[in-house]
């Protein structure tokens, strides 16, 4: 009977009608709705606490079909992972490299890297991925690899170049790029993802930001 089908059954029925690309966009949508409700069901309430039930009750849709699109809870996390720092990743991007460009490309490098280190996505993210490695071992390295040495490799890449070009003295550049980011960084992400100092976060973070970038400055610039 039609009132006995589950939530999602009644969209479906409607996309096949259309034919195959509204089929495909149906899809689309319904997996973008998915993530964005797992995303809030998962932040507010903690992975652990969140069960797949209550995801598809929250997003409308029956389980067969969140099963099909994500078979495990750790996949929907993954997913979710990707995304948010997809949507930041294009901000640490490089261009002039030249002796009056380096301090610029390099505080604007700082400044997007905090501002994904601290924003509140980020921060839940953290704290998710930190009580569940212990028992999820790959979602740990999942996260590093996508997460910090993504942006370890960027900077990295960037050095590179510039040590090639003269601007900076030699040396490992993925261990300078994560001596760079420790030192704009500071104790900031560590304030953040325990709530401490918040109100001075917001007002010391460019101040640490640019002074860490003269720190590093003064030790590797020629």
């Amino acid at each position: 009977m039609l009132n006995e089908m589950e939530p999602d059954e009644h969209a479906h029925n409607r996309a096949s009608l259309a034919g195959p690309s509204a089929r495909s966009r149906n899809n689309h949508l319904k997996h973008q709705h998915i993530l964005a409700v797992a995303r809030d069901l998962f932040f507010a309430n903690g992975f652990s606490a969140t069960s797949m039930e209550a995801v598809a009750k929250e997003a409308a849709v029956g389980k067969a079909t969140l099963y099909e699109m994500f078979p495990n809870k750790i996949e929907l996390l993954r997913a979710i992972i990707t995304i948010e720092l997809d949507k930041r990743a294009d901000r640490m991007v490089f261009d002039e490299i030249s002796p009056g460009h380096l301090r610029a490309a390099l505080a604007r490098f700082a400044h997007a890297l905090i501002d994904l280190l601290l924003s509140a996505q980020n921060v839940a993210i953290y704290r998710i991925v930190s009580s569940e490695a212990p028992r999820h071992p790959e979602l740990g390295r999942f996260f590093y690899e996508n997460g910090p040495a993504r942006a370890i490799g960027l900077l990295a890449d960037y050095l590179t170049t510039v040590m090639e070009k003269g601007l900076l003295q030699h040396g490992n550049p993925r261990l300078v790029a994560a001596q760079f980011i420790g030192l704009i960084r500071a104790d900031m992400q560590t304030r953040s993802l325990f709530g401490v100092d918040e109100d001075i976060l917001r007002t010391e973070r460019v101040l640490i930001v640019e002074s860490g970038v003269d720190v590093f400055l003064r030790a590797y610039a020629r």
